[in-house]
């Protein structure tokens, strides 16, 4: 199983929803956690980023024919895709360095999802790999 990277993926969202639970009911307790923002964009990003990056991968490679394994070349994209999640999670912890990093992780989040397309795009728009027929409705 932590063979599978792309699992590894699924288990890296829900690490990182569990910790903007965390954070939230750290925040809800009047602890100091810089703010409700941080963990709603934990929750936000672990599901929407990392957990639909992953899940769309998986099911996209499995419909279509393709061996249920990453690509070779989305190891760097999910590098930067979880570089770019910490990066905007540790923005609350220095305030002033918000507005030119906000942009940093957002344009890396655009090209991670470009780069999803790139690699998924020809699959959905293309014969199965293996050469089975379509479901028919």
């Amino acid at each position: 199983m932590m063979r599978e990277p792309m699992l590894w993926l699924l288990f890296a969202g829900v690490l990182i929803v569990s910790l903007g639970l965390v954070w939230l009911a750290l925040e809800l307790a009047g602890l100091p956690v810089h703010g409700r923002d941080g963990a709603v964009h934990a929750m936000g990003l672990g599901a929407l980023a990392v957990m639909a990056l992953g899940m769309m991968t998986r099911v996209s490679a499995g419909h279509t024919g393709r061996p249920i394994a990453l690509p070779g070349l989305f190891r760097p994209v999910l590098v930067i895709l979880l570089a770019a999640v910490g990066l905007r999670l540790l923005l609350p912890i220095w305030p002033g360095l918000q507005p030119s990093w906000l942009a940093v992780t957002a344009g890396s989040l655009s090209l991670v999802y470009l780069a999803m397309l790139i690699v998924i795009g020809p699959w959905l728009i293309s014969e199965r790999a293996d050469a089975r027929p379509a479901a028919r409705r």
